[in-house]
């Protein structure tokens, strides 16, 4: 990858708006690297994220997605789609690491990494029982008001 480790790429933030796309064909000549290379998706994903800092702070947040080799301004109705599929991506990704960090054979340890092990488990055990239960609740919640909707 290229030997910068940031690079500010030129974006008319004034005229942005929901719903544009930048097509392979222009950041291909924006990055100086072709499509489908570690390079080019280095630089969609550091644009990715300059596109949203930038909009969020001008007081108009946006998501931006890469589609194929092309980055999406998503509209409104769009990034409630994609949203949601991140957050619960990001749920099972954070199970997944947890029940890696359970794996570890401790008996191969020092102290230090078995204390580092050992708080690691209770902090993560913590949250993804928090979790469970908080999604325990909704189903609770949910089915509770079930017959006052099928009544209405």
């Amino acid at each position: 990858m290229s030997d910068e480790k940031y690079y500010r790429y030129p974006v008319d933030y004034e005229n942005l708006k929901k719903g544009d796309k930048f097509g392979q064909e222009f950041l291909e000549r924006l990055f100086h690297h072709k499509a489908k290379t570690p390079d080019y998706n280095y630089c969609s994903l550091q644009l990715r994220s300059q596109i949203m800092t930038e909009m969020s702070k001008r007081g108009n947040p946006v998501t931006v997605a890469i589609r194929g080799m092309e980055l999406h301004v998503l509209t409104d109705e769009e990034a409630v789609e994609y949203n949601n599929k991140e957050f619960h991506f990001g749920i099972g990704r954070m199970v997944r690491a947890h029940k890696r960090t359970a794996d570890v054979d401790i008996t191969q340890l020092q102290d230090e990494s078995r204390q580092r092990w050992e708080r690691n488990m209770l902090h993560q055990g913590i949250i993804v029982q928090s979790y469970r239960n908080a999604k325990k609740v909704i189903r609770m919640e949910a089915k509770k008001s079930l017959p006052a909707a099928v009544e209405s």
